[in-house]
């Protein structure tokens, strides 16, 4: 286990998430009354623009990329230059929808732009990509519909305009806070322009990702007794996900992993057919036999039954039991409201955006909890986001990815509960991709097991605590292998170079010091090849979710084995 601290900070600090064709832009954080000379730091980084985000709130952000490395190199200089609660926020293709529009012209972020020319057309949209703007108005229901309004625009001076279909991901629209120009009095008008409120597509784009719109209000988690006021709630049944259902597995791909489990199959004498390295149907059936077929399997199975899921043990307190059991136990909301540790202040918080969406109870109870909870705290450089400023909480996803940062508070003793991602799960993926963008070791992630719920995986994790011979269990060891666990299911990086060497190195001698013990005795042999079933099997079906997550199958397969070092290191450190 001595390596998954280093390997850790590795993964932390490796390359991006996979995310070909996806677009990113710094957000730099939500601000009340924002003026764009306030951020005259950052303008040669990227285009400042805002969305109006309330009354007097804006969002601000800063360029946008078409490539993760881009983007992370502008997201360490906003950072540097003071704004260290900055964030990268990444778009996917899928969230938008192609749209036609007509682009005016193209700017240069690096020179004044003269938005006087632009002063008669409504609905302006910058298209951002590093140091070059692109300008547009639209949109149109087809290309035929914005021909007569490409004729208006290029009679009215703007002769390089064109045509041009885009995703609505790549669009801002543009507004007082970057033009400086007041609406138009007197609008160009378009020729024959058709009536938008006939046609199939909106006059604007849908609100953009960067854009909260209207608050989602999660009021289905407590409803309140009648006459009774949200303070006293009565919990209805958490909708729980389901568990993570396994991938399916790929016959397509050859790969080591399969091999090597053909290899033990063949050698127990359930598989028949040839060493090929693909996972086929006879493989599939070898493997099935095989678990019903080895007295040695079925008694780990069994075992497996009554095996905790994570190995790991919260600290069993009054305010932990509630914590975990907010949204069904009505008992829990009174204990957490009647504590006076910080974290408690901050479920308080998120049970009051659930029933009555955000206000300025929220935010009080989460710049409190903050406040609070990292009051004379010796903290790492750079620090993990500003909790010296106040926040206002208009978007849940801030709300979680706070919430997650006083968890991760030094000495903090409470676990995040696994309701969270199971309840929140499309957010809670969004907070887990900014949450490791400052993530560091001093900030231990305390997570759910999400693989474990496949049956493969929970079977190997069984045999690897059976061969511990230690009774006592190094809790905090187990929990860190937890995090890194959580942060490759829910945002994988590809490992870096020396990463991977070690991790190879660590496979070698696991199974060399596996295999000078089984060779001691007959029933070792028959443990070690359970063993080496439920290892392979395992790590096929790891790397075909890492393949469904968009990585090859040689990055997959380091991710794989990667997921398997933090499964059953801590448990066989005596085989290596």
């Amino acid at each position: 286990m001595a390596k998954l601290p280093f390997l850790l900070l590795l993964w932390l600090g490796c390359c991006g998430i996979l995310s070909a064709q996806n677009y990113y832009t710094i957000q730099i954080g939500t601000f009340l009354d924002a003026q764009p000379e306030d951020f005259t730091a950052v303008q040669a980084i990227g285009f400042v623009h805002g969305v109006q985000t309330g009354a007097n709130l804006y969002g601000v952000y800063v360029g946008g990329f078409d490539n993760r490395t881009a983007a992370e190199r502008a997201w360490q200089q906003v950072r540097n230059k003071g704004y260290i609660n900055a964030f990268i926020q990444e778009r996917r293709p899928a969230e938008g929808q192609n749209v036609v529009m007509i682009q005016l012209g193209t700017r240069s972020n690096s020179k004044p732009i003269n938005w006087e020319a632009f002063a008669n057309i409504d609905n302006l949209f910058a298209g951002i990509n590093g140091d070059n703007i692109k300008i547009l108005t639209g949109t149109y229901p087809s290309v035929e519909a914005a021909k007569p309004a490409l004729a208006s625009l290029k009679k009215a001076g703007h002769k390089d305009a064109f045509i041009k279909t885009i995703n609505t991901i790549f669009l801002h629209k543009l507004s007082e806070f970057e033009t400086n120009l007041k609406k138009p009095l007197i609008p160009l008008e378009f020729d024959n322009r058709p009536p938008f409120s006939n046609s199939p597509q909106p006059e604007t784009p849908p609100t953009s990702y960067e854009q909260s719109g209207t608050p989602r209000v999660y009021n289905d988690i407590f409803q309140p007794k009648s006459g009774t006021t949200p303070a006293t709630p009565v919990p209805a049944p958490l909708k729980v996900a389901a568990a993570p259902t396994a991938p399916r597995i790929r016959s397509t791909v050859k790969r080591t992993s399969a091999l090597e489990l053909q290899k033990v199959l063949k050698n127990e004498g359930y598989y028949k057919n040839s060493l090929d390295g693909y996972y086929g149907a006879g493989t599939s059936a070898a493997y099935t036999a095989m678990l019903k077929g080895s007295r040695e399997l079925e008694k780990y199975r069994l075992l497996a039954q009554n095996t905790s899921v994570t190995g790991t043990v919260a600290p069993v307190t009054q305010l932990q039991s509630a914590i975990d059991n907010l949204p069904n136990d009505a008992a829990a909301a009174t204990t957490i409201r009647n504590s006076k540790a910080p974290i408690a202040k901050a479920y308080q918080a998120y049970y009051l955006y659930s029933t009555t969406g955000p206000g300025s109870s929220v935010n009080a109870l989460m710049n409190a909890a903050i406040k609070e909870s990292f009051a004379n705290k010796k903290l790492p450089k750079p620090e993990l986001f500003d909790y010296r400023a106040t926040y206002a909480y208009n978007d849940l996803e801030q709300l979680l990815l706070h919430i997650h940062y006083l968890h991760s508070v030094p000495d903090n003793t409470y676990f995040a509960p696994c309701w969270l991602s199971q309840r929140h799960p499309r957010e809670m993926k969004t907070v887990f991709d900014r949450y490791i963008a400052t993530a560091s070791l001093e900030y231990p992630l305390k997570a759910c097991d999400q693989f474990l719920n496949w049956e493969e995986v929970k079977l190997l994790h069984t045999i690897a605590i059976d061969l511990n011979p230690s009774k006592k269990l190094n809790t905090a060891e187990m929990t860190e292998a937890a995090a890194l666990r959580s942060m490759l299911y829910f945002a994988p990086r590809a490992l870096s170079a020396s990463d991977i060497k070690d991790t190879e190195n660590w496979h070698t001698k696991l199974m060399t010091g596996l295999n000078a013990w089984a060779v001691k005795d007959p029933a070792n042999a028959q443990t070690f090849a359970a063993f080496k079933t439920a290892y392979y099997q395992s790590q096929v079906r790891l790397e075909d979710y890492f393949m469904d997550k968009g990585f090859k199958a040689d990055a997959a397969e380091n991710l794989a084995l990667v997921t398997l070092r933090t499964l059953v290191e801590y448990h066989l450190e005596r085989f290596v």
